[in-house]
């Protein structure tokens, strides 16, 4: 991710996430090398899909992001480049 990117990340453009459900959750929980604690939280977050959209948006590719993991992620963004 590029270093401007970190900013717009604390900003308006993630309202939704006061709404999600790992607000509170140690961080490290989307970042360990288990992630199915952090995909069993994502399963039924009412922001997963605004959470997704937001990594995808800034080609996020570390950590579980609404519901998903970085190799998920990465198919996601190659079929949406191709179509």
């Amino acid at each position: 991710m590029e270093k401007g990117k970190v900013a717009l990340m604390t900003g308006s453009t993630i309202h939704w996430r006061k709404r999600a459900r790992c607000i509170g959750t140690d961080p490290n929980t989307f970042f360990n090398e288990d992630l199915s604690p952090a995909l069993e939280i994502c399963e039924d977050c009412e922001v997963r899909t605004e959470c997704l959209e937001f990594a995808l948006q800034y080609k996020i590719d570390f950590g579980v992001w609404g519901g998903t993991i970085p190799s998920q992620r990465k198919k996601l963004l190659l079929m949406k480049s191709a179509s």
